[in-house]
């Protein structure tokens, strides 16, 4: 059960909050949350809610609830996002393309970190060079002002914006599940907080790049589209 409340902040000290359970409830019976519809509201103190914003948060999805949330990463982000996975592939990134260029147009910058590097037990090359594809198709569809790409030996499994963070098993530029498919079993947390999410942004970048992830996968004769950036 969704048991999420709007919010609203009262002025006025000590004696208005006093009088919060009567304003509250004059406030349920007259006024929806733009938002969400919603009229289930709950009054805070402006001290309180502050308390509330820093406070790291986690709730738990499966591989079908988190899609709802991938959308938002794209719809509430106000800054930033920062997508880091190490295989990504085409169907996953048609889903998001519309998504990502609302974002942008809003003046949000997205950040892609990719690649896992080959080891001799896992030299997987084809997912390399769909990861590969996949990228270029990125750069060739996105405004390049906006964004900015990194190879790297990718283990982070994220997806955070400036609002809240996605992290967990399930790799979510690779792996959606159709409609009517009995899911693999994933488990993403969304993290919520400006510490987590700083946190959690910290350690997609520190990253170690991966220099010549275009060459691994197309060969010497590849020509870059744009040059790596340095975070």
């Amino acid at each position: 059960m969704d048991t999420k409340v709007a919010k609203t902040i009262v002025a006025g000290g000590a004696a208005m909050m006093a009088f919060s359970d009567q304003i509250c409830a004059w406030i349920c019976n007259r006024y929806s949350c733009p938002k969400c519809s919603k009229k289930d509201w709950r009054v805070v103190s402006g001290e309180n809610l502050l308390i509330e914003l820093k406070q790291t948060k986690v709730k738990r999805y499966d591989a079908i609830a988190v899609l709802d949330e991938i959308k938002k990463v794209y719809s509430e982000a106000d800054k930033y996002i920062y997508i880091s996975y190490g295989w990504y592939n085409m169907s996953c990134v048609q889903q998001d393309i519309d998504l990502m260029r609302d974002a942008i147009n809003r003046g949000v910058h997205i950040f892609f970190y990719y690649g896992i590097k080959p080891v001799s037990q896992n030299q997987d090359k084809g997912r390399t060079i769909r990861t590969a594809k996949t990228i270029r198709f990125l750069k060739d569809n996105l405004d390049p002002n906006y964004t900015h790409f990194q190879a790297s030996d990718t283990h982070i499994k994220a997806m955070l914006c400036d609002k809240f963070s996605l992290e967990g098993s399930q790799n979510l530029m690779s792996y959606r599940p159709w409609e009517g498919e009995i899911p693999r079993e994933e488990s993403t947390l969304k993290i919520t907080g400006p510490d987590a999410i700083e946190k959690g942004r910290q350690r997609i970048i520190a990253q170690q790049p991966w220099l010549d992830f275009e060459e691994y996968a197309f060969g010497s004769n590849h020509h870059p589209v744009n040059p790596f950036w340095i975070p």
